[in-house]
């Protein structure tokens, strides 16, 4: 690790890079070529196998610190970010990406946008999209998935709202933070695809005030190697489905009472944990198999307390009447092999599915469902 020996910088910024070899020159330059010049770059090595170590180490400039973590964590945004604060020393913080590009009034524009807005703790301007070659593919970030957002009168509850319904319409690459926001939350070291939508939403039920502007600051960059890309959409699809469990967990861990109230719109419920019990109920009515298992998930840990089993508001047989005529899991169940299926339920569940099987082609208006699994 190289440290410079200098005054502390006013803003920190991040790119960490695993075999970026093909755009990571072009980010770093991006960065060293801001008009405000008081920051430092850290430049973490993610154990790199292509040329990307020595393009970052080309670069003489004593603003740089390189970080080399001895092994790839898989991805795993929390192993960075927290090596990155162990480092940094800004009031404020940039995380950015190794395929990506700040203008270069990005900086300027950002700490001038919060000096004079004290009440906003993290802050997003527009992005580009661009692709390859540099070349602007479409319309805004802003115009494509923030619009809701940023065109309504309450930012932190829009934005919060979202991430309530698992949608992600935040840029990650035009963030600016203030070094604050990271004192009071849990990193997750695990997950990948969820990690930006893990902080931001600890930030906003923090009660840190977010702020927008609408200028187009950032390229964010469209190809084959990112891991969101099409290529990868399998991949994606799977890593979010069991990240979303964890990232719906944030919601029960709060102790942010007003944000439950309106997102739930229960003014009627004063107290955190009817909140919260309230919305594990509600989770698990939906059609939602990953907002079921949070939901039961809470309930399940809720009743291992002797004073909430006897708590006569929701008692143990509404919970598992709740979760029993799941209609997911009862699905989820048929789609297994054969010998899994068979030995999750045995004979008697097997003969019975059969059975009812067997009637429905000979009553097809026959409806009735297994509750009794």
């Amino acid at each position: 690790m190289k440290v410079k020996d200098k005054a502390k910088s006013m803003i920190s910024i991040l790119i960490p890079y695993y075999n970026d070899e093909r755009f990571l020159k072009d980010s770093i330059e991006s960065v060293l070529a801001q008009t405000y010049t008081d920051f430092e770059l850290i430049l973490i090595n993610h154990a790199c196998s292509d040329g990307s170590r020595e393009i970052a180490h080309s670069f003489d400039d004593e603003r740089i610190i390189h970080v080399d973590l001895p092994a790839n964590a898989g991805a795993g945004g929390g192993v960075i970010l927290d090596a990155f604060l162990k480092v940094a020393h800004g009031k404020y913080i940039k995380l950015f990406c190794a395929d990506d590009l700040l203008h270069a009034d990005y900086l300027e524009k950002c700490l001038n946008y919060l000096s004079k807005n004290q009440n906003v703790d993290f802050c997003f301007t527009d992005e580009d999209y661009i692709d390859e070659d540099g070349k602007i593919l479409m319309s805004s970030y802003y115009e494509e998935r923030s619009k809701n957002i940023v065109d309504s009168d309450d930012w932190n509850f829009y934005a919060l709202a979202d991430y309530y319904h698992a949608v992600s319409n935040l840029p990650f690459s035009s963030c600016f933070i203030r070094r604050g926001c990271f004192d009071e939350i849990k990193i997750d070291y695990t997950i990948v695809m969820l990690f930006d939508m893990s902080l931001f939403l600890q930030f906003l039920l923090n009660n840190k005030k977010i702020g927008f502007m609408r200028e187009r600051l950032v390229s964010y960059r469209i190809h084959e190697g990112q891991i969101s890309s099409s290529v990868n959409e399998k991949k994606c699809i799977a890593m979010s489905f069991f990240e979303q469990i964890f990232f719906f967990k944030i919601f029960f861990e709060t102790k942010n009472r007003n944000a439950l109230q309106r997102l739930l719109n229960r003014q009627d419920l004063s107290s955190l944990e009817s909140l919260k019990m309230e919305l594990a109920r509600y989770w698990l009515s939906l059609p939602v198999i990953t907002f079921q298992i949070a939901a039961y998930d809470y309930l399940h840990n809720f009743f291992q307390s002797e004073n909430h089993r006897v708590d006569e508001r929701f008692t143990i047989a509404q919970f598992r009447n709740l979760y029993k005529h799941s209609d997911l899991a009862y699905k989820c169940l048929l789609l297994q092999s054969p010998v899994v299926f068979f030995e999750n339920i045995g004979i008697k569940g097997t003969f019975k599915i059969l059975i009812q099987k067997c009637l429905r082609k000979v009553h097809p208006s026959r409806t009735k469902k297994l509750t009794h699994l």
